[in-house]
């Protein structure tokens, strides 16, 4: 059986998994949110013991569960070291780490899901449900949707067009998987398989551009054939109009986040699953 160090993940509660079970170093709300507010350390707050006896296995749940717990904060979480055979989560060597050290900021934009003493089982769920579909399903354009989401932040040098083109590939692949069309219309696909989540947007929009499918196109073609910030001129009601970046990456993804709770079937009646007005995630 193996234990290991979790860094940087909110957690008070023990709490159980099919996998294995994840126990709490601290079960004070402030004391843990003292520890998350930290730009530059990754604080112990739990430990990983997981019920599985392949290493393999092991090696891929951790590296999987490492995106996932990560794409939850939105910020980076480590999976640190594993305990000696003597040790025990209540009995570590005084050179057992309890922290680490991070070279770059690790702010986060906002958590995706509530956490444990808000909620009490809704990031178990998500966590859950998540590794079966890359785990048991094999879903790999799911995998790569997520972790692509996940490098977006855990780049020490985040460059706005770098991230735009992991958030756009990936969601336009598992589009294109999803739906099984290979066409030159982005938008075309992307409207179709979005649509399917219930989601507030169309492959036009000219009275609420960033419901505009066209336009994160437009960016994405921009970015990647001219090296441009801002799409080329477009059409909207007679007049021809440009549109930046900068004005529309963060609906983007938030868009791109919330798509990776829907393939997860998730729902705990408490995301606000709005990605234009979102001030509140949480309803």
């Amino acid at each position: 059986m193996l234990t290991v160090g979790i860094y940087g993940f909110n957690i008070t509660k023990v709490t159980h998994f099919s996998f294995g079970t994840m126990f709490p170093t601290c079960k004070s709300i402030s004391e843990i949110i003292k520890k998350m507010k930290s730009r530059d350390e990754l604080h112990l707050t739990a430990f990983l013991e997981l019920d599985i006896n392949d290493a393999n296995e092991c090696r891929d749940i951790l590296f999987h569960l490492t995106a996932i717990l990560s794409f939850i904060e939105q910020r980076p979480v480590s999976f640190g070291y594993s305990l000696r055979k003597h040790e025990s989560m209540g009995n570590l060597d005084d050179d057992y780490p309890k922290l680490i050290n991070i070279a770059y900021s690790i702010k986060s934009t906002g958590i995706i899901i509530k956490e444990d003493y808000y909620s009490k089982n809704s990031r178990r769920y998500f966590i859950e449900a998540a590794l079966n579909k890359i785990i048991i399903e094999k879903d790999r354009h799911y995998s790569t949707l997520l972790h692509k989401n996940v490098q977006v932040f855990s780049n020490p040098q985040r460059y706005i067009d770098v991230s735009y083109y992991l958030l756009f590939s990936g969601l336009e692949s598992i589009a294109r998987q999803r739906e099984n069309d290979l066409s030159n219309n982005a938008p075309s696909v992307l409207y179709k398989y979005l649509s399917k989540f219930k989601f507030d947007i169309k492959q036009q929009d000219n009275k609420r551009p960033p419901r505009s499918l066209d336009i994160y196109s437009g960016l994405r073609n921009a970015l990647f054939h001219n090296g441009e910030y801002q799409t080329a001129p477009m059409k909207r009601n007679g007049t021809e109009c440009t549109f930046l970046l900068k004005d529309y990456y963060s609906y983007f993804r938030r868009l791109n986040s919330l798509v990776i709770l829907k393939e997860a079937n998730f729902e705990d009646g408490k995301i606000n699953w709005d990605f234009v007005n979102y001030r509140h995630y949480f309803k």
